[in-house]
């Protein structure tokens, strides 16, 4: 949101990132309030993270005094972080010059044509950049001057403006607001141990530099589920919560802020944002009052935590769980929450009408157990989420975090293939010298990995240069010219949060499962097959091979797989599922582990 300081005020929630020196302040627990700030009634409340501007009308005159900043501080008992536009400038600043209008620096762009009196900036130049610090009287050496704790930074996403998404005037636009970012976050912390650096939108530059993550101590983003009272686009949710989970799960707080105004609305979007770990905020898209959401109190209210099915619990068709948790904080009701889209866009919720649950366990039916397993092949993952919401005596709601159940591809007819073999009637006359991904794949793996001529795990005769525990599934994410498939961002659940250049594949050494009775086994994604590369709803869906050759075959794998499942023949069934690198365990599977990228375009093979 691009703040006019004439006409804004408002409030959002969050919470204080311990690891900062800053004693955490519980969920919900933040003031946003930019004009007319009371601080008498700040001082009375229980906000324990406030955000302000550092003047209370925008102007140099109306600067607040480090006195008033202590007060608000409240001896450290409160924390305070000002308000800073880093990607555009305000004409109502203490640094506007009138004759920019006609004669405006180098660094100043047009105007905001949505926020009068607000302009694009060249953000990377070093004349603005000498306004916001380091120089005398400059914007950040005035906030540290006035005992401010942190700055909340905004216009971060202007990267997108100048990049090659927008204007395409600067290709390094990314990367130069990392390098601003980090430049204010290590300017404040040299003068003041402890300085807190929230930027607001532009989460995707944790994905593009993974040092941006660790520069600041949380992230605001706006309109990640709504746009006002409608949905917000399923590409944008999808894209933008994959993002915000890089922040979350390196410990950062999430800030989560949607400007819905009807009630079912702001209580579905309190409910995915808690359970997601984040902290949610509605309030009215103006900004320009203080406001305590209706069953959504700064502090209090119910609590509730999940006990069973355990996190990571496997949800099979023949074992109905219970579903059971703790509540506390005066909870009398209490709704299950399920869903099978991994951004929490789609949600069903049980009982859907009345009366709530009382009792803290339930066991869904037979029949609500079919249709809740359906759920997880809306998501590649193939899991089913969960979480609870409670709610106390008078209306107050709160959610637990979620937990997932994993769930499998099951019954796939499984095959077997390897690096070097020759076409013939048994492969439909596909040959796999190379791959879908690496037109040099035998030379890159060091030979033929014979599946009669062994060594153990190994082939016989030399020791792979890649993983000897490898498989195909039917699906390739590059088109016949290497280019990356439009539909791969809305069917590759990890697609937003890998920043590969168009020409590499997404899918390639992607971990799998594979069980077979009691065997459990994992390899590395390498080829695409069998017998097809379009069979999207059944990789990244809850939909069966499109093939009918081999008894449907839906999974190659490679003669190390085959001998660790004990695979008797070419088509036996398996099931299996994506896992995450960090979480396949120790075994034969990682011992030599494939990190080349694509290789495509003729190369000269080794």
């Amino acid at each position: 949101m691009r703040l006019d300081l004439n006409r804004v005020a408002g409030i959002f929630a969050g919470i204080v990132l311990a690891v900062t020196g800053v004693a955490a302040a519980p969920p919900g627990n933040l003031l946003y309030q930019l004009q007319g700030l009371d601080i008498g009634q700040v001082a009375a409340s229980s906000y324990s993270l406030v955000v302000t501007d550092y003047s209370h009308d925008g102007t140099a005159a109306g600067e607040w005094t480090p006195a008033e900043i202590e007060r608000l501080r409240d001896g450290g008992k409160r924390t305070v972080l000002a308000y800073l536009s880093i990607g555009e400038a305000e004409d109502y600043r203490y640094y506007w010059q009138p004759s920019w209008r006609k004669q405006p620096p180098s660094w100043l762009g047009s105007i905001n044509p949505d926020w009068p009196g607000n302009y694009k900036v060249r953000y990377w130049d070093p004349a603005w950049q000498a306004l916001l610090f380091g120089s005398d009287g400059a914007y950040l050496d005035r906030i540290l001057a006035q005992g401010f704790d942190g700055i909340y930074l905004d216009i971060v996403d202007a990267y997108e403006y100048w990049g090659p998404d927008g204007k395409n005037q600067r290709p390094t636009a990314a990367a130069d607001m990392v390098t601003l970012v980090q430049a204010l976050a290590d300017y404040g912390r040299q003068r003041r141990p402890g300085f807190l650096v929230y930027p607001q939108n532009g989460a995707g530059l944790g994905a593009i530099d993974p040092s941006y993550v660790q520069a600041v101590d949380g992230i605001g983003a706006e309109d990640t589920w709504t746009l006002g009272n409608r949905p917000q686009s399923r590409r944008h949710t999808d894209q933008v919560t994959a993002w915000l989970d890089l922040f979350r799960d390196a410990g950062k707080t999430v800030v989560a802020i949607d400007y819905p105004t009807r009630r079912k609305l702001r209580d579905a979007f309190y409910s995915r944002a808690e359970a997601r770990g984040y902290v949610p905020l509605t309030p009215p898209r103006s900004l320009d009052r203080y406001v305590e959401v209706a069953g959504h109190p700064p502090a209090g209210g119910p609590e509730v935590v999940l006990t069973a099915p355990a996190d990571g619990a496997v949800a099979a068709p023949d074992g109905i769980p219970e579903f059971s948790w703790t509540a506390s904080g005066g909870a009398v009701e209490y709704r299950l929450v399920f869903t099978g889209t991994e951004s929490y866009r789609q949600l069903r919720v049980v009982p859907a009408g009345k009366p709530a649950l009382t009792e803290t366990r339930f066991t869904p039916t037979a029949a609500q157990w079919r249709g809740l397993l359906a759920l997880a092949g809306q998501n590649g993952w193939h899991d089913l989420i969960w979480w609870v919401t409670a709610r106390d005596a008078v209306g107050n709601l709160r959610s637990s975090r979620a937990r997932r159940l994993h769930s499998y591809h099951t019954g796939i007819s499984t095959t077997v293939f390897w690096v070097g073999e020759e076409a013939g009637s048994a492969n439909g006359g596909i040959a796999n010298l190379d791959s879908a991904w690496d037109e040099c794949w035998m030379e890159s793996y060091g030979g033929v990995d014979s599946p009669d001529a062994r060594n153990g795990d190994l082939p016989a005769g030399f020791t792979p240069m890649e993983n000897p525990f490898y498989i195909a599934l039917p699906y390739n994410d590059l088109d016949g010219d290497g280019v990356r498939k439009d539909s791969v961002p809305s069917l590759v659940p990890w697609a937003s949060s890998v920043p590969l250049g168009d020409g590499q594949s997404l899918l390639k050494n992607r971990w799998v499962e594979v069980v077979r009775g009691d065997q459990t086994c994992y390899g590395q994604w390498e080829d695409v097959g069998p017998f097809g590369e379009n069979a999207a709803r059944y990789v990244f869906g809850a939909a069966q091979p499109r093939s009918r050759r081999n008894h449907r075959a839906g999974l190659d794998v490679s003669p190390a797989l085959r001998d660790c499942l004990k695979l008797a023949d070419g088509i036996t069934p398996t099931a299996w599922r994506f896992v995450e690198a960090g979480t396949v365990p120790s075994g034969p599977w990682n011992r030599i582990v494939t990190t080349g990228g694509t290789r495509l375009g003729a190369p000269v093979c080794p």
